[in-house]
Protein backbone atom coordinates (compact mmCIF):
# COMPACT_ATOMS: atom_id res chain seq x y z
CA UNK A 1 0.00 0.00 0.00
CA UNK A 2 1.48 3.54 -1.11
CA UNK A 3 -0.36 5.94 1.03
CA UNK A 4 0.96 9.32 2.02
CA UNK A 5 0.15 12.01 4.07
CA UNK A 6 1.40 15.76 4.63
CA UNK A 7 0.42 18.36 6.80
CA UNK A 8 2.07 21.39 6.45
CA UNK A 9 2.63 24.89 4.73
CA UNK A 10 2.85 25.78 0.82
CA UNK A 11 6.47 26.94 0.23
CA UNK A 12 5.93 28.20 -3.04
CA UNK A 13 2.92 29.97 -5.37
CA UNK A 14 1.40 26.47 -7.02
CA UNK A 15 2.19 26.60 -10.35
CA UNK A 16 -0.74 25.28 -13.26
CA UNK A 17 0.44 23.86 -17.16
CA UNK A 18 -0.87 21.90 -19.46
CA UNK A 19 1.37 18.71 -20.28
CA UNK A 20 0.54 15.62 -22.87
CA UNK A 21 -0.70 16.17 -26.07
CA UNK A 22 -4.55 15.52 -24.70
CA UNK A 23 -4.18 19.16 -22.62
CA UNK A 24 -3.84 17.71 -19.09
CA UNK A 25 -3.77 20.05 -16.35
CA UNK A 26 -1.53 19.60 -13.58
CA UNK A 27 -0.57 22.24 -10.64
CA UNK A 28 2.71 21.48 -9.01
CA UNK A 29 3.82 22.85 -5.15
CA UNK A 30 6.06 22.40 -2.53
CA UNK A 31 4.65 21.35 1.35
CA UNK A 32 7.11 22.37 4.00
CA UNK A 33 6.52 20.35 7.27
CA UNK A 34 8.83 19.57 9.99
CA UNK A 35 8.68 17.17 13.53
CA UNK A 36 7.70 20.15 15.64
CA UNK A 37 10.51 20.51 17.91
CA UNK A 38 13.34 23.16 18.71
CA UNK A 39 15.82 21.40 16.42
CA UNK A 40 13.76 19.62 14.07
CA UNK A 41 14.56 20.06 10.39
CA UNK A 42 11.89 21.07 7.78
CA UNK A 43 11.28 18.59 4.87
CA UNK A 44 10.30 20.24 1.22
CA UNK A 45 8.38 18.09 -0.96
CA UNK A 46 7.21 18.21 -3.93
CA UNK A 47 3.79 17.85 -5.09
CA UNK A 48 1.35 17.34 -8.24
CA UNK A 49 -2.16 17.61 -8.16
CA UNK A 50 -4.09 16.96 -11.55
CA UNK A 51 -7.65 18.64 -12.90
CA UNK A 52 -10.18 19.18 -10.71
CA UNK A 53 -7.77 18.58 -7.77
CA UNK A 54 -5.31 21.29 -9.42
CA UNK A 55 -8.43 23.75 -9.88
CA UNK A 56 -8.83 23.55 -6.07
CA UNK A 57 -4.82 24.23 -5.33
CA UNK A 58 -4.62 26.96 -7.64
CA UNK A 59 -8.38 28.78 -6.50
CA UNK A 60 -8.00 28.14 -2.59
CA UNK A 61 -4.20 27.68 -1.77
CA UNK A 62 -1.38 30.71 -1.77
CA UNK A 63 2.33 30.74 -0.39
CA UNK A 64 2.28 30.32 3.46
CA UNK A 65 -1.05 28.31 3.55
CA UNK A 66 -1.42 25.61 5.41
CA UNK A 67 -2.72 22.78 3.48
CA UNK A 68 -2.92 18.90 3.64
CA UNK A 69 -2.32 16.37 1.37
CA UNK A 70 -3.11 13.09 0.76
CA UNK A 71 -1.31 11.05 -2.53
CA UNK A 72 0.93 8.71 -3.87
CA UNK A 73 4.82 8.72 -2.82
CA UNK A 74 6.70 8.37 -6.01
CA UNK A 75 10.35 8.29 -7.24
CA UNK A 76 12.05 9.60 -10.12
CA UNK A 77 15.98 9.40 -11.38
CA UNK A 78 17.14 12.04 -14.09
CA UNK A 79 20.19 11.84 -15.52
CA UNK A 80 21.62 15.17 -16.17
CA UNK A 81 23.81 16.70 -18.56
CA UNK A 82 27.30 15.51 -16.85
CA UNK A 83 26.03 12.13 -16.40
CA UNK A 84 25.07 12.33 -13.07
CA UNK A 85 21.51 11.27 -11.79
CA UNK A 86 19.28 13.75 -9.73
CA UNK A 87 17.06 11.46 -7.51
CA UNK A 88 14.18 12.72 -5.35
CA UNK A 89 10.57 12.14 -4.09
CA UNK A 90 7.25 13.89 -5.31
CA UNK A 91 3.86 13.19 -4.10
CA UNK A 92 0.69 13.14 -6.65
CA UNK A 93 -1.92 14.07 -4.85
CA UNK A 94 -5.58 12.67 -4.82
CA UNK A 95 -6.87 14.47 -1.99
CA UNK A 96 -6.47 18.10 -0.38
CA UNK A 97 -7.57 18.94 2.85
CA UNK A 98 -8.04 22.57 4.88
CA UNK A 99 -6.21 21.77 7.81
CA UNK A 100 -7.68 23.45 11.17
CA UNK A 101 -6.01 26.94 12.60
CA UNK A 102 -5.40 27.13 16.15
CA UNK A 103 -8.35 29.04 17.13
CA UNK A 104 -11.00 26.35 15.60
CA UNK A 105 -9.68 23.88 17.96
CA UNK A 106 -12.23 21.73 19.72
CA UNK A 107 -11.88 22.37 23.49
CA UNK A 108 -10.28 19.16 25.74
CA UNK A 109 -13.42 16.77 27.48
CA UNK A 110 -13.11 16.07 31.31
CA UNK A 111 -14.30 12.62 32.22
CA UNK A 112 -17.89 13.74 32.14
CA UNK A 113 -17.56 14.39 27.98
CA UNK A 114 -18.42 18.40 29.08
CA UNK A 115 -15.98 20.80 27.15
CA UNK A 116 -13.55 22.82 29.37
CA UNK A 117 -12.74 26.47 28.89
CA UNK A 118 -13.05 27.94 25.43
CA UNK A 119 -13.89 26.63 22.32
CA UNK A 120 -16.25 24.33 20.86
CA UNK A 121 -19.25 23.15 23.19
CA UNK A 122 -20.65 19.60 22.33
CA UNK A 123 -24.45 19.53 22.10
CA UNK A 124 -26.77 17.24 23.26
CA UNK A 125 -27.39 14.41 20.40
CA UNK A 126 -31.25 14.57 19.14
CA UNK A 127 -33.29 11.69 20.12
CA UNK A 128 -35.36 9.62 17.86
CA UNK A 129 -37.59 7.82 20.06
CA UNK A 130 -38.07 6.57 23.45
CA UNK A 131 -35.84 3.26 24.62
CA UNK A 132 -38.96 1.95 26.15
CA UNK A 133 -40.98 2.03 22.77
CA UNK A 134 -38.72 -0.06 20.16
CA UNK A 135 -40.90 1.45 17.63
CA UNK A 136 -40.04 4.78 17.55
CA UNK A 137 -36.38 4.77 16.47
CA UNK A 138 -35.97 4.89 13.14
CA UNK A 139 -34.25 1.94 11.91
Amino acid sequence: MNICILNGYLANEPTRKIVGTKGNEVCNFTVGNNEGGKNSQTNFISCSAWSKTADIVEEYFHKGSPIMVTGKLNTYSRKKDDGTYNNGYTVNVSRIDFPLKSKDTVAPMDEHNEAKGNGYQPQDEPRYGSEDNPETIPY
